[in-house]
C-alpha cells in the first residue's frame, strides 16, 4: 500500500516556506510514501525534493500552473510548463510529456481554480479532479468537485495543498502501490481519503511567507549581487 499526497509546495512557491530537508523529514515522520511536489509555475522545488529524498520517498515531479483561466496541476513532468497559456495549451504541454492533468480546488471561490466553466471546456481531457483539498475552508466546495468527478467518471485525488511544514501529512490518502501515471489512475479508484479539518490558523502564516518572499526580492534588487574580482 501507498500513502500519498498529490498537492504540496516548498519554499520555491512565493507563499511557501519549507526547505528540502524539512520537507522530507516531515513526510517521513508522517508516513508518506508518495508525494507530488507542485510549486507554483516551477518544477525546481520538486527536483530539489527528489534529490533530497534519495529514494526514501517516491517524489512525483509536478507543477501548479497558472493558466489564463485558473490553475491546473501537471503530474509526472520532465519540463516546466510556462504560466499564462490557455487551458488547452497547458493540457497539451502536460500530456505531451506523458504527464497527468489534475484540476485543483476547481470550485473553491477563494482560490483561482478553473471553476465549472473551465471544466466544461476541458473536462474531457482532465485526468484527475482534486476532490479533497487540505486548505478548503468550506467542505461544500470539495463535495461539488467530487460530484463532478463522479458524474464524469474521473478519479478523485487528494492534496494537502501544504505550503508550510506543519501542513505536510495532515491530509493523506491510502491506495494501492503505484508506479507511474497509468498505475496512479487505477490506484485512485481504490483510494481511502483522510482529510484534516480546516486549520484557519495556517493561512496567515502563508501570508507571512509571501511577505518574506517579496521582501527578499526587494532586498536583492536594491543590493544586486556582484561578481568577485579574480
Amino acid at each position: 500500500m501507498a500513502r500519498a499526497d498529490l498537492h504540496t509546495h516548498t519554499r520555491r512557491s512565493p507563499d511557501g516556506s519549507t526547505s528540502p530537508v524539512a520537507f522530507v523529514q516531515r513526510c517521513l515522520a508522517r508516513g508518506l510514501t508518495h508525494v507530488a511536489v507542485t510549486d507554483h509555475n516551477t518544477i525546481a522545488g520538486a527536483q530539489e525534493i527528489a534529490a533530497q529524498a534519495a529514494g526514501r520517498i517516491t517524489v512525483i515531479i509536478g507543477e501548479e500552473v497558472s493558466t489564463a483561466a485558473g490553475e491546473l496541476i501537471g503530474l509526472f513532468l520532465d519540463q516546466r510548463v510556462p504560466p499564462g497559456l490557455s487551458l488547452f495549451e497547458t493540457v497539451e504541454r502536460i500530456h505531451v510529456q506523458g504527464g497527468l492533468v489534475m484540476a485543483p480546488h476547481p470550485f473553491d471561490p477563494l482560490r483561482p481554480g478553473i471553476r465549472r466553466a473551465g471544466l466544461r471546456t476541458i473536462g474531457n481531457v482532465v485526468d484527475i479532479v482534486e476532490g479533497y483539498n487540505g486548505r478548503a475552508l468550506l467542505g461544500r466546495f470539495d463535495r461539488a468537485a467530487r460530484r463532478w468527478a463522479e458524474e464524469h467518471n474521473r478519479p478523485v485525488g487528494l492534496g494537502s495543498d501544504a505550503h508550510l511544514e506543519a501542513e505536510l501529512g495532515r491530509s493523506m490518502m491510502d491506495l494501492p502501490d503505484f508506479d507511474g501515471p497509468d498505475e496512479l489512475l487505477g490506484a485512485l479508484r481504490e483510494a481511502r481519503y483522510s482529510l484534516a479539518p480546516p486549520a484557519f490558523w495556517l493561512l496567515p502564516l502563508s501570508g507571512v511567507a509571501l511577505a518574506r518572499h517579496w521582501s527578499g526580492r526587494v532586498t536583492r534588487s536594491a543590493f544586486p549581487r556582484t561578481e568577485a574580482k579574480p
